[in-house]
């Protein structure tokens, strides 16, 4: 306690050094941001766009090499110096960018913007890589830019999220992600081939709300986001173990062996040495090295050991339960990070959240909770970790979901405060300024259907359906599937493609539903009981019909499935009858 203290302490005194030397800015006489463009119980705010007298003072870090701001609830940022923004990767523009924050603090720097992402470059609206100057924009001296609990950075992403609805999905799966490993630590605190302490790295993104202006004009809602960096990984580019790995990382471009070394980024270390290398190349080989251990018919407990000794269990753990939760579509190929300190043990964090909660690839469509069950996820990975874990971890993942639950980690009112938070902290006011801004967002458009289809309201064999075929002849009935969603024919046809244009009208009301449904599905695929008890009463011989023949379920207090047997043990039990009536039950 003594040392968490000073730590404080010292953290407190050099803020108030660098505080101590930060001049104050009075925009009495500049120009600033529409009011009535700020949600509700916003502060206004002091920017050089659209034209109003602003009298009060804010904390200007301009010339501050080290800038340290709280983690904004919205900031507002406007681009200056270009009419446009960056359309492709190298479309590389020298700007300048101010910043405020919302809570009286603001800079004004030297920008280097890129396009950031790979498929998300489709869209109208992309995302920007931002990159800081202290110098002429030649990128040799930047500031250290720390938000909140963040790691100090130079360069930020702003991801523009074009065919989300909220414009920041994404965040709320990370921040999901946060809550449930929060439990186990950070996985570099697991790892004995840490080469320093940094207790803010978060290993996975993080971001807040922010308003992008052009010039002045508002150009749309984007996240501000932490990007993947060494810093938040805590490695270290020298050390040749610390291994960081983004991109493709599947079963034909990694798992097998064969590794195609163009399908993915060495993020860290800094040069790749032959050490390096050969770790990387020994990650490959794991599911070759069990499948020999299976084929020797050893033991199932030498296989379990061998995947736990390459591979952080607790990390893979979380990892599979958020995937499974939020319905994540594409995460067990590519957006998944893979990264070690030690060149032995691997650990596996998530990246680009986006295409969750039923918002498809491609952002045409949604899909009903039902859609993705756990289920269909296992049946498509029959090699990788994600095939192993499930084979021979089984009932830790169970267990590991389980605990989540009973701890209260997650919840669907916790889940859906999250969207609801990033919701409001945008405001009513900038999401109609989006809509007006980018029409085309497949989440506020109507969908045309042929005059013979309509789609399936309630999805249950998406997977196992034809796609569909232009020279069939359907009949009134009929089911077949195409562009991520099920049609059934109204009519007699052959040759009519079910749709004319894809697009839905997306809301906060669709993810509550979402959710709450998604809870329902994984509850009973994990076989979860809450905590809870109808009534109680004492066993013994004038129950005990009930204790053998009616009961169809017995659980512990905690929520885990016991066998039928345990039911006649002492103790308090949790007991699902028949009738499906929920009792506590004492057992004396």
């Amino acid at each position: 306690m003594k040392r968490f203290l000073i730590i404080i302490t010292l953290q407190t005194f050099v803020a108030s050094m660098i505080f101590a030397q930060t001049k104050f800015i009075d925009f009495g006489s500049v120009r600033k941001i529409d009011p009535t463009s700020i949600p509700t119980g916003f502060p206004k705010i002091p920017f050089l766009i659209p034209s109003a007298p602003y009298e009060e003072k804010t904390r200007d870090w301009s010339d501050n090499s080290d800038v340290y701001i709280p983690e904004p609830r919205c900031a507002y940022v406007n681009i200056m110096g270009t009419q446009r923004l960056p359309e492709y990767k190298g479309d590389t523009l020298h700007c300048w960018m101010e910043v405020y924050d919302g809570l009286a603090n603001y800079f004004r720097k030297r920008v280097i913007l890129d396009a950031q992402g790979s498929s998300s470059l489709n869209f109208p609206k992309k995302n920007i890589k931002v990159d800081f100057c202290d110098d002429e924009w030649e990128g040799e001296q930047t500031p250290t830019i720390t938000i909140g609990n963040w790691v100090g950075q130079d360069g930020f992403h702003l991801k523009a999220y074009y065919n989300d609805y909220l414009r920041g999905v994404a965040v709320v799966g990370y921040r999901l992600y946060n809550l449930m490993t929060s439990l186990e630590g950070r996985p570099w605190s697991r790892s004995d081939g840490l080469a320093k302490d940094e207790r803010k790295a978060l290993c996975h993104p993080d971001g807040f709300p922010c308003i992008v202006y052009l010039d002045g004009e508002f150009y749309g809602i984007f996240s501000w986001q932490l990007k993947k960096h060494r810093d938040n990984m805590a490695q270290s580019k020298k050390n040749p173990r610390h291994i960081h790995l983004d991109g493709t990382i599947s079963n034909t471009t990694f798992w097998n062996g064969d590794i195609d070394w163009n399908a993915f980024e060495v993020r860290n270390p800094k040069e790749m040495t032959d050490e390096t290398r050969a770790c990387i190349e020994s990650l490959s080989q794991v599911c070759n090295d069990l499948s020999q251990i299976r084929a020797k018919e050893q033991s199932v407990e030498a296989i379990r050991a061998e995947f736990a000794r390459r591979f952080d269990l607790p990390s893979l753990l979380d990892y599979v339960c958020l995937h499974h939760l939020i319905a994540n579509c594409d995460g067990f190929s590519k957006n998944w990070q893979w990264f070690t300190y030690d060149g032995v043990k691997w650990f596996v964090a998530p990246y680009d959240l986006d295409y969750t909660f039923g918002n498809n690839v491609g952002g045409e469509t949604i899909s009903p909770a039902d859609l993705t069950g756990v289920d269909n996820y296992w049946a498509l990975y029959t090699e990788g970790p994600i095939y192993w874990i499930h084979v021979y971890f089984k009932s830790e993942i169970r267990e590991r979901y389980c605990q989540l639950r009973r701890n209260n980690m997650i919840e669907s009112w916790t889940v859906k405060a999250l969207v609801h938070d990033w919701y409001d902290r945008v405001g009513e006011e900038n999401y109609a300024k989006e809509w007006e801004r980018w029409k085309d967002s497949k989440c506020i458009q109507q969908p045309q259907y042929a005059w013979c289809w309509k789609p399936v309201d309630k999805w249950r064999h998406y997977h196992k359906l034809s796609d569909w075929d232009s020279t069939k002849e359907y009949k009134k009935g009929d089911i077949c599937r195409l562009d991520l969603c099920e049609w059934e024919a109204t009519e007699d046809n052959t040759g009519v493609k079910p749709y004319i244009s894809l697009g839905y009208m997306d809301s906060v009301e669709r993810y509550d539903q979402w959710i709450d449904r998604r809870f329902e599905l994984m509850d009973s695929y994990f076989d979860y009981v809450s905590n809870v008890g109808i009534g109680k009463y004492v066993a013994g011989a004038s129950n005990k019909e009930e204790w053998t023949n009616a009961q169809e379920t017995v659980y512990d207090l905690y929520g885990n499935k016991r066998n039928m047997s345990d039911a006649t043990q002492k103790g308090i039990h949790i007991i699902k009858y028949k009738n499906g009536t929920v009792r506590k039950v004492v057992r004396r």
